[in-house]
């Protein structure tokens, strides 16, 4: 049976901590887990100006993605 949850971290105004807090949660939750268990994590980083995906994949792998897709 595939059980899964879904967080999501919202809020209109900038400069609160959005991509901070959502980048740490993931990394613990994929190191640590939840209650012991690790657990894949996937991150979908809706913001245009990619900071969530830059601080995850860094600058060097995420360009190298786009130039693929592109």
């Amino acid at each position: 049976m595939l059980r899964g949850m879904i967080l999501s971290l919202v809020h209109t105004k900038g400069g609160v901590g959005k991509t901070t807090t959502v980048v740490a949660l993931a990394e613990y939750i994929a190191a640590y887990g939840i209650q012991g268990r690790r657990k894949n994590v996937a991150v979908i980083d809706l913001d245009a100006q990619a900071s969530a995906s830059i601080s995850i994949a860094g600058n060097d792998l995420l360009n190298d993605i786009v130039q693929l897709v592109a």
